[in-house]
């Protein structure tokens, strides 16, 4: 993605033979050189190892100087490590998720530290050595890969829809006490959205993928990651080069993450306007106006780290959206006397400090909106517009995968019917089956393994839905229906361009539940649980279905049987199963604040739920609950946002589509606006400037340990995050034993 044609080194041990100008400089993974595809959607050639690939719809041919694999590569230690890591994953994802609205997956976590870990160990260890013996390939590789993207996925429940249900009071008295039907739930969404991949994984991996340019940029592209490091080319000087870098980024990030508790003023968060006013003698309102507006700096490395792996595009975009939230939209509507903020420190050297960002609708007499609540619905109406204009574009592509799918079916119907071969064996059906076999390349899905389970788990869906929150049978096959059409319309948009419009899937649900409610009898709080826990079953389904797919990809493309990567689903899912609620009890534990809505001083804002909320709200209500400023805003937000997607989807091409990272990602802009914490947007700016100067400095060492560096610095923090909270809860944590030196209020 540099505005180079010379030979690039290996990203992340991908050789790429050529280089697309005008693209990206912090896109990595989704290089479109690095995934075989041009501008114009043609194949080119990558090299793995010392073999050139043309056609990235077949699966990688063999490395003639690599090691044969065992048969079946689904190994303890490959799903014991992938489960480690998964756990690490969902904490950093939690973590990442509540602050800032962002989710990690395991994949990239799964095949670098698999590698790192593995490797050396099958290297050093005697081939019969139980359970850690034995040779580390690319298959057994992408079971670690698995194991780890099941296990810590699952995470976009507990960063969206449930904390939304906890602060609209619609739940019990906290993620402790209701562990067991937190369970319950994250069981229904996490294993229905694992089922989703089982019919199609064939039709979008094999069959219909040329068609429809299923290609999964960023998994493709992790593929030939993956298969280059196993390679017999591959220098073990590099790879141990590349681990000692994840390393030390992993002990940075995780050391400042717990130590900057103890005085975050000074190693975390620098309120420059607080230090100048209170130079000034607290003198100055418009710096703590400043300071209101939540405009300060963090040290974040896992929020500069996604900066470096974004791109620009979405990094500035994520800049561009806290700016317009917060550096325009707010002071005008405070100026214009629209909405309003309080000032409840009178009386103290903090008089002049503005509370902006409460979520108050202004209902009371004499009262006006927050500036946060007037501006919510902008962000939610930009967010929705976009999101959904970028997938509706794509309904062409849903008719035709619906054509060749039909068509397919009859072909092979005909086929077995006019076919005179002897039925196999039991014995050879499942060694085919598993990829067990001699005389098969790889194992297939076959509809016993989803169509009971599938029917077990809709009755008890209906089941648990009505005795444990009072939804009818009727609305919730509504959203079962909802969430396998959504996830297939989520796998044409991400196919082609890796972007998954989880949100807006979401939100498009709890509009159609809305609507469901609106011609029925529900009383308010049955109306809202039933809105939110639709929009948050049916999006985590479908962005469930997108990643498994994604998963199945990966495995497709070095050569793992399919149904050994399910089953490694099915166990990594049941892992996450239990692993995310307790996660999300542990960080609502130590901060309750997560549980209440509208918390200015929070440290973990959940900029997602308030989305859910509001969208509840409007689409249950007889009444009209948006500042009629607001809506205006929001209705011309909306139309600029489809204009814009139409612009770039259908006149920013060919010679015009150099422009196209000019343009602001407006779904990521509108999902900042609801994020009342400016300092991660300059986070996301300081890593996309660190992307464009590393590259420009030195490409070869950017595409060789970007990733790398960005994931020690991730899982680092997120790590560190949880450590936090573990000390929060133990009484040592910086809230006991810290200071609040350079602090606003005195207290970080």
């Amino acid at each position: 993605m540099a505005n180079s044609h010379d030979e690039a080194p290996a990203t992340s041990g991908v050789q790429v033979a050529t280089e697309t100008s005008g693209q990206d400089p912090g896109e990595i993974i989704k290089d479109k050189s690095a995934t075989n595809v041009d501008e114009a959607g043609n194949e080119k050639a990558i090299k793995v190892g010392e073999t050139e690939v043309v056609d990235i719809f077949q699966p990688f041919p063999p490395d003639p100087n690599a090691r044969p694999e065992r048969q079946w590569v689904v190994t303890i230690r490959a799903v014991v490590l992938g489960c480690m890591i998964g756990t690490a994953v969902s904490a950093s994802s939690l973590y990442l998720g509540l602050r800032a609205g962002n989710a990690l997956t395991g994949d990239i976590f799964g095949v670098l530290f698999g590698f790192i870990v593995l490797k050396p160990l099958s290297n050093w260890l005697p081939e019969t050595f139980p359970v850690l013996g034995g040779y580390f390939g690319p298959k057994e590789n992408s079971i670690v890969m698995t194991a780890a993207m099941t296990s810590g996925g699952l995470a976009f429940l507990f960063i969206s829809g449930v904390p939304a249900l906890y602060q609209m009071g619609l739940l019990g008295a906290g993620p402790i006490q209701d562990y067991w039907s937190l369970v319950i739930f994250t069981l229904i969404a996490g294993y229905y959205g694992m089922l989703f991949t089982i019919p199609m994984a064939n039709f979008f991996l094999v069959t219909l993928a040329r068609e429809l340019k299923i290609i999964f940029p960023s998994s493709t592209a992790l593929a030939f990651a993956m298969q280059s490091l196993h390679s017999s080319a591959a220098k073990a000087h590099e790879t141990k080069k590349k681990g000692h870098m994840l390393y030390w980024f992993f002990l940075g990030a995780f050391t400042l993450r717990v130590v900057s508790q103890y005085a975050p003023g000074i190693l975390w968060d620098w309120h420059v306007f607080t230090w100048l006013y209170i130079w000034t003698n607290f003198s100055n309102p418009a710096l703590m106006a400043a300071e209101g507006w939540c405009w300060f700096f963090e040290f974040s490395p896992a929020f500069t780290a996604i900066g470096i792996l974004v791109g620009t595009n979405v990094a500035f975009s994520a800049l561009f959206g806290m700016v317009l939230a917060w550096g325009i939209l707010g002071p005008a509507t405070v100026a214009a006397g629209v909405t309003g903020g309080t000032y409840p420190y009178q009386g103290t050297k903090w008089a002049d400090y503005p509370v902006y960002m409460t979520l108050s609708a202004g209902t009371e007499p004499g009262t006006l909106p927050s500036p946060r609540y007037w501006i919510m619905w902008p962000g939610i109406m930009l967010m929705l517009c976009a999101s959904i204009t970028d997938f509706a574009v794509e309904l062409p592509r849903v008719y035709q995968t619906v054509k060749l799918s039909v068509r397919l079916l009859r072909e092979r119907r005909a086929a077995v019917a006019s076919s005179s071969e002897p039925k196999p064996t039991l014995r050879l059906r499942l060694a085919r089956m598993f990829g067990t076999s001699d005389d098969v390349q790889d194992g297939d899905l076959t509809w016993w393994m989803w169509v009971p389970a599938t029917v077990i788990f809709v009755v008890v869906t209906c089941v648990v839905y009505k005795l444990q929150w009072d939804i009818g049978v009727g609305p919730t096959l509504v959203v079962l229906l909802l969430a396998f059409i959504f996830a297939i319309v989520a796998i044409q948009c991400a196919g082609p361009t890796d972007i998954t419009p989880g949100a807006a899937i979401g939100k498009v649900i709890q509009l159609v539940m809305g609507g469901m409610v609106n011609q029925s009898n529900h009383n308010t709080a049955v109306a809202h649980r039933l809105n939110i826990i639709g929009g948050t079953m049916g999006s985590a389904s479908a962005v469930a279905a997108t990643e498994l797919l994604m998963d199945l990809r990966i495995g497709f493309l070095v050569g793992t049987p399919r149904p050994q990567q399910l089953l490694t689903q099915v166990l990594g899912t049941m892992v996450a199963v239990f692993l995310s609620p307790l996660m999300f009890s542990l960080y609502a534990s130590a901060y309750p604040c997560i549980l209440q809505l509208g918390v200015q001083d929070c440290p973990f804002l959940v900029p997602n739920a308030p989305a859910y909320v509001g969208v509840a709200i409007v689409s249950t209500s007889n009444s009209f609950p948006i500042p009629t400023s607001s809506a205006y805003c929001s209705l011309g937000f909306g139309i600029f946002a489809v204009i814009i997607s139409l612009t770039k989807k259908y006149y920013l091409t060919g010679h015009r589509g150099k422009y196209r990272e000019w343009v602001p990602n407006f779904a990521i802009v509108g999902t900042m606006m609801l994020l009342p914490l400016p300092a991660i947007g300059i986070c996301f700016a300081v890593g996309g400037l660190i992307s464009i100067n590393w590259r420009k400095r030195n490409l070869a060492g950017f595409q060789n340990y970007a990733y790398h560096v960005a994931a020690g610095m991730m899982v680092g923090e997120g790590f560190g995050g949880v450590i936090n909270a573990i000390f929060q809860l133990a009484g040592i944590g910086g809230a006991v034993h810290g200071t609040d030196i350079a602090c606003p209020l005195d207290s970080c």
